[in-house]
């Protein structure tokens, strides 16, 4: 926050915080930024939190899908006339590749993608429960979750000049990554964050797809760092991108699924 103010100078930073655990706060964060601007020209959805312990929020809802999906599904949807307003603009949704691969360790064997039970769909409340609760596979499922309503909110937005693109920015030595570790690898994290990214390399990723002019027009994309790619194909499934949208909506709305 310090460097972004010493760059663009500080009288055109502005600091907004909310609790993303919590929908009531981030509906009202979205009403203090539609208080503050009539337009928004770029959204970035980077938000990124892993639970060791199954939890669930006021909603009813597992930490995981509170954090990772649902508070970037809030707000974006909240503050969508204030996109149309800006466009050009861009909605960028920060994803994992965990969602391809939820082995915590992946060599040898095959990539085991995320299970997602499209039941579940039409009541978030039942995402990742505590009876066999794996939080890598917890956390990607979230993710899975982001991707696909960018999905469906970039077709709806289609001629809008509002682009949605989500871009998995790489490993990057950060404080989530950490989390992730197994406890009997904690002795090794400091050698590890030596293989990793550092978090200003896992920004380029996401600060091309937020800025780049060749991307101009490009939405409804996935990216792998720097390459266009595809996502489990679960989510391309418009059914059930639809029933996440309409389970999504309604509790970002603190109204419950009929």
């Amino acid at each position: 926050m310090r460097g972004v103010a010493r760059r663009v100078g500080s009288g055109r930073v502005e600091r907004l915080a909310a609790d993303l655990s919590d929908l009531a706060d981030v509906r009202r964060l979205a009403e203090d930024v539609r208080a503050r601007h009539d337009a928004v020209h770029l959204l970035v959805n980077n938000a990124g939190a892993t639970f060791r312990e199954h939890s669930v929020t006021g909603e009813g809802v597992e930490r995981h899908v509170a954090v990772n999906h649902l508070a970037g599904f809030c707000l974006t949807t909240m503050l969508l006339d204030r996109l149309r307003a800006g466009a050009p603009s861009r909605v960028v949704n920060v994803v994992s590749a965990t969602m391809a691969d939820t082995r915590r360790l992946p060599v040898r064997r095959t990539p085991r993608p995320v299970r997602l039970d499209p039941a579940q769909l039409d009541d978030l409340t039942r995402l990742n429960p505590a009876a066999g609760y794996a939080q890598f596979e917890a956390y990607a499922r979230a993710k899975l979750l982001t991707v696909m309503w960018g999905y469906r909110l970039a077709e709806q937005l289609g001629g809008s000049g509002v682009a949605v693109n989500a871009v998995h920015p790489g490993v990057a030595a950060t404080g989530i990554t950490a989390d992730a570790l197994p406890a009997a690898m904690a002795p090794l994290a400091g050698a590890l964050r030596r293989l990793l990214l550092t978090p200003e390399e896992g920004a380029r990723a996401v600060l091309r797809v937020a800025t780049d002019p060749d991307l101009d027009g490009v939405t409804g994309r996935y990216f792998l760092r720097d390459e266009q790619a595809r996502s489990p194909e679960v989510s391309y499934d418009p059914g059930l991108q639809r029933r996440l949208w309409d389970a999504s909506a309604a509790l970002a709305q603190g109204r419950t699924v009929a």
